[in-house]
């Protein structure tokens, strides 16, 4: 019998669903919902309060620990109605996680599949097995080709990922790549790689109420009117929306991965914690737009206008951001390292505590931005024009463990510097 531990966090907001639904939530989904507001969690609905692979797999799916990302909008029916619920948090482990999963990630795979299973000339004949691939992803399509490797057998393919592709888990993050029936979930296939959190006893299920999600992914909605709409967690996963309106929307924790949004207009939405990775941005307008915590990866964003937005915490790691107006943008705290920054105008943007490690500055107006205990180590701010920005620590060099660090960073004669910066200290 696995010990109950201590929740990490308190409720922090333990009445908010009753004063949106006029319900009250049992106490387990009180605690669960604290863990939701946390973020990083997956919970598993069992029978027995214990961790456990089930070798017994009715479905064509791999074997191993199934659990859903902690998003209740996300949890399907299916077995929610079990005794207990199992909080469990990955630690080391190595996912796979097949929203983000690109192109060359794809190759790295492929290879290994090759030099495990490959004919006699060293490579696989899969072409029908990527054709008849039900999702046509890179992620989609390989794991087609590791279902037909493993021949039907559940216990197979779980080796197959996990001992030769190396993954300890997968996160499907309603891409319906695992089974079209259950597009939210996740597979662990090692439990040592779990922590087990929580464990709650939920007693009954009088009150619960799984909050409906609009699913309006893999549709032409091009130009269709969203404006001032509620479409909190909405999954509009590759669904054409070019041109389309989301003035003042919210779509906070929607889900838009894939999509075109090519000129679609978000000016003043809400997109907090939105997924919009590998989303066609290009021409669209998020001035003034929330777009805290959003996912931004692998996003194509040419010319797109981002002005006034807020990308707090925002994911952009990689990004190619070239041409794209970031003026008076809020990026406080957001993860740009190593993405293509060059000839960007930034003014009067707030850079503070960003990451910017690796990024290409090339060119780049940071003219007036905020710097604040940024980090720009090993960046290339080759021609870029820093004057009258905001550093901190002696003369904005990483002195101390609040400064602005630029440490590896390469400049040349077009540089710009702040006042006062003294250049020998740069290495």
């Amino acid at each position: 019998m696995v010990a109950r531990r201590k929740p990490r966090r308190k409720v922090r907001n333990p009445t908010r669903y009753a004063r949106e639904t006029g319900t009250r939530l049992p106490r387990w989904r009180e605690k669960l919902a604290a863990y939701e507001a946390e973020g990083g969690y997956f919970v598993h609905f069992s029978n027995f309060p214990k961790l456990g692979i089930n070798p017994v797999n009715k479905f064509d799916t791999p074997t191993g620990f199934y659990a859903y990302p902690l998003d209740f909008a996300k949890i399907n029916k299916f077995a929610n109605e079990r005794p207990y619920a199992l909080i469990v948090r990955p630690v080391k482990a190595r996912l796979w996680y097949l929203s983000t999963y690109d192109i060359a990630q794809y190759r790295a795979d492929r290879a290994k599949l090759e030099d495990a299973f490959g004919n006699a000339n060293g490579r696989l004949d899969v072409d029908e097995w990527l054709k008849g691939a039900r999702v046509r992803t890179p992620a989609g399509q390989l794991w087609n080709v590791t279902r037909h490797l493993a021949d039907k057998n559940t216990a197979r393919w779980t080796r197959l990922l996990y001992s030769v592709l190396g993954y300890d888990g997968v996160v499907d993050d309603c891409e319906g790549i695992i089974h079209p029936n259950e597009t939210c979930q996740a597979v662990f296939f090692d439990v040592r790689k779990l922590e087990l959190v929580d464990v709650l006893r939920k007693g009954t299920t009088v009150g619960l109420k799984v909050p409906t999600r609009r699913q309006l992914s893999r549709l032409d909605l091009s130009r269709k009117n969203f404006n001032a709409e509620d479409l909190t967690g909405a999954l509009f996963v590759r669904s054409n929306l070019r041109s389309a309106s989301f003035v003042k929307s919210i779509l906070r924790g929607a889900t838009l991965t894939g999509a075109d949004l090519r000129s679609a207009n978000f000016t003043r939405a809400d997109l907090g914690d939105a997924k919009l990775s590998r989303a066609d941005l290009r021409d669209a307008d998020f001035s003034h737009a929330d777009l805290d915590g959003a996912d931004l990866r692998g996003v194509l964003a040419y010319e797109a206008d981002f002005t006034d937005a807020t990308l707090r915490y925002a994911i952009l790691k990689g990004v190619d951001l070239r041409g794209v107006d970031f003026y008076q943008t809020d990026f406080h705290f957001a993860d740009m390292s190593k993405a293509n920054l060059s000839s960007v105008y930034l003014g009067n943007s707030n850079l503070s505590r960003t990451i910017l490690r690796g990024a290409i500055l090339r060119g780049a107006s940071m003219r007036g931005a905020k710097l604040q205990e940024a980090d720009l180590r090993d960046a290339d701010i080759r021609g870029a024009d820093l004057r009258n920005a905001v550093v901190s620590g002696e003369r904005g060099w990483g002195l101390q463990s609040d400064a602005t660090r630029f440490s590896g960073a390469i400049y040349d004669d077009a540089t710009q510097f702040p006042d006062g910066f003294d250049m020998a200290r740069l290495a």
